[in-house]
């Protein structure tokens, strides 16, 4: 028999300014989710095969789970011309995801064995990046920009057996980064009504 309930919610936003003139345009979109859930089983084992006396007879299993994330895009365009503006963006976000279950094992109304696994991951994300975009000799369009991005994830795992921990030869933390760095340089331009060129 199992048992489920739970539920989340999702939020999310944007609010956007551009003040008389039309030269900035400020672009904000934050988001939220997070949900929650449990889970609840019962389990009987009824052995009528071999030597080996069952290792349990009834089992019960607890086990909560949810996911939380929080992420803000924003994006701010200044125009210095019509034929030249600066577009630059700024991204960051936070993600948890936590999960703990509890085995107990009975015989005859006894415990015999109980099983406990928790594990937690974390990750965080950050973007950003800067280009500036030109009208250059009439009918080509410039772009230089850069751009940068860090991710990091975190992992903690434990799990007990009868409150000891087991799996000890596996490392219970770990962690992993990534960054990235780049620049361009692009041009565009069109050669008929129907195909335009890139070189960069």
């Amino acid at each position: 028999r199992v048992r489920v309930s739970g539920g989340g919610v999702h939020a999310s936003a944007r609010v956007q300014w551009r003040p008389q003139g039309g030269i900035d345009s400020v672009l904000l979109s934050p988001m939220l989710l997070a949900n929650r859930f449990h889970f609840d089983r019962d389990s009987t084992l009824v052995q009528t095969v071999g030597a080996l006396p069952s290792p349990y007879d009834r089992a019960t299993t607890g086990a909560r789970t949810g996911t939380s994330l929080a992420r803000l895009n924003s994006e701010w365009t200044h125009r210095f011309s019509p034929d030249l503006r600066v577009e630059t963006r700024a991204n960051v976000g936070r993600s948890v995801l936590p999960v703990h279950s509890f085995r107990t094992e009975q015989i005859a109304g006894v415990t015999s064995r109980t099983l406990e696994e928790t594990s937690d991951s974390h990750d965080t994300s950050v973007t950003a990046s800067s280009k500036v975009i030109a009208a250059v000799l009439g009918t080509h369009t410039a772009t230089t920009g850069v751009e940068a991005e860090s991710n990091r994830r975190d992992d903690t795992r434990t799990s007990l057996q009868d409150g000891v921990p087991i799996l000890t030869d596996f490392a219970d933390n770990i962690s992993a980064s990534v960054q990235r760095l780049a620049a361009y340089v692009q041009d565009e331009w069109p050669v008929s009504e129907h195909w335009a060129a890139h070189a960069g």
